[in-house]
């Protein structure tokens, strides 16, 4: 008897951890070369109730205090603007239903005024 209740406490606890301290994460990182260089990375943590991510991408090397539009996959897309050095760093975290849908050979581009890719790379798993 006492090891059929161990056994189900043990199994109850098991649930209970994965029900609320999350489940699987994925990792993917791209890096980014061209005109300059930089990066990007995204995690997705799998919530009881949805799915928190995170999205960073960086760039380095570019023109000074210029806009570009950073396009991932087909569907995000969004403005940057690059500092006096050239640099621009992007960071998002949030909360929502269910992630960005970025997997491996997600591409992601960094793209100038006149339509010209400065930076470009794809995702992978690590």
């Amino acid at each position: 008897m006492k090891t059929k209740t161990l056994i189900v406490t043990l199994l109850t606890l098991a649930v209970f951890s994965l029900v609320f301290a999350g489940g699987v994460e994925l990792r993917f990182q791209a890096n980014l070369s061209g005109v300059g260089k930089g990066k990007a990375q995204y995690r997705e943590r799998q919530q009881n109730v949805g799915v928190q991510y995170e999205l960073s991408v960086e760039g380095e090397n570019l023109a000074h205090n210029a806009t570009y539009t950073v396009m991932i996959g087909s569907d995000i897309s969004f403005s940057v603007t690059t500092d006096a050095f050239g640099k621009f760093n992007f960071d998002d975290r949030e909360f929502a239903a269910s992630g960005l849908g970025i997997t491996s050979g997600t591409t992601v581009a960094v793209v100038d005024a006149n339509g010209n890719t400065a930076l470009a790379g794809t995702f992978q798993q690590n």
